[in-house]
């Protein structure tokens, strides 16, 4: 997890970034467009880059699922829980998802500029991913973060909350029939008991799903 801690001023978060491009070439997932799986992007005379690779789904006329995460953290933090185990998992269903020809493309986006100072700016990340590196509309966006940081209150160690409901009605019992029989408690709730904590703002504002 240590591979994703990064600062802006530093040369962690290249490093960071080398790995995810590598991983995805490794993996043989296409770049999301023709520049390559890094999206450059510059706000505030500051260098930035998503990094978005995609599964080509069998039916080009449905509208892809975006499936996120940031990989960038506060200053010089590990960054273990916020945000490099989402990152991790990200990658794992990019490797499993490489394997199969899914009926709906699926857009893989790993985000920087998600931390303050940027969090909810035009430098973050996903809202320049969303205003001006995305083709065309998206079905649904799926956001991961802080997925490795437990409740830190007893008996709930093991919940994974999952905000949005009132953005479908269908969502909360898809969230439901998902949960693994065992380890982990998913609980669906609404976004508007916690706010726009992550990647989720932009697609949320657009209204999708």
């Amino acid at each position: 997890m240590g591979r994703f801690a990064i600062s802006r001023s530093g040369i962690l978060l290249a490093e960071a970034r080398r790995y995810l491009v590598t991983r995805l070439q490794e993996i043989g997932v296409h770049p999301y467009n023709s520049i390559g799986h890094e999206i450059p992007y510059k706000r505030y005379g500051t260098e930035f880059a998503n990094v978005v690779a995609i599964v080509p789904g069998s039916d080009k006329d449905l509208d892809p699922v975006v499936l996120g995460s940031h990989y960038d953290t506060c200053g010089d933090q590990p960054g273990a829980d916020d945000n490099a185990a989402a990152v991790a998992i990200t990658l794992d269903i990019v490797e499993r998802f490489s394997k199969t020809k899914p009926e709906r493309s699926i857009i893989f986006a790993f985000f920087d500029g998600e931390e303050p100072p940027y969090f909810l700016g035009p430098a973050m990340g996903s809202v320049r991913f969303f205003e001006d590196q995305l083709s065309g509309h998206v079905h649904c966006a799926i956001v991961m973060d802080l997925v490795g940081h437990d409740v830190p209150v007893l008996g709930m160690e093991d919940l994974v909350f999952l905000t949005g409901t009132e953005s479908d009605p269908a969502l909360a019992d898809v969230v439901i029939a998902s949960e693994p029989e065992s380890g982990i408690r998913t609980v669906p709730t609404l976004n508007s008991y916690v706010g726009d904590m992550s990647d989720n703002h932009i697609f949320r504002v657009n209204d999708v799903p």
